[in-house]
């Protein structure tokens, strides 16, 4: 996915990035959001199953820094102000499998079908 020159300003807006399960290459280059202090960090740990961001190679002593920073869990907010949570390893080291419930599912297709602009969603 690339974002490059969006007038992202905060890191609070690449959250709702969190939604993205399959999201695994990044590019913000060219936003104000890359100044940051702990910027590439904070995206790791929002965005756990990223590979790459602005073409760089995601390397697993970031993801350890990322950790150290902002602890193992994130609770990402949607778009909607729900909460969904982006998928951590349990004790076993797997992935556990969790989402958005289908109540939240609902929700969030019907703000988008009602939704007349993008900030309406977001």
């Amino acid at each position: 996915l690339v974002l490059t020159a969006n007038s992202l300003q905060n890191l609070s807006d690449l959250d709702p990035l969190a939604d993205l399960r399959n999201l695994t290459n990044l590019v913000l280059l060219e936003n104000n959001v890359t100044k940051q202090p702990h910027y590439r960090s904070y995206v790791i740990h929002t965005i756990p199953q990223l590979k790459v961001l602005d073409f760089k190679k995601v390397r697993k002593t970031e993801r350890e820094a990322a950790v150290k920073i902002f602890g193992e869990e994130k609770k990402a907010t949607s778009a909607l102000g729900k909460k969904s949570f982006v998928a951590v390893p349990d004790e076993s080291g797997k992935k556990a499998k969790t989402g958005p419930t289908p109540e939240e599912i609902m929700a969030i297709k019907v703000a988008v079908a009602n939704a007349k602009t993008l900030e309406e969603v977001m």
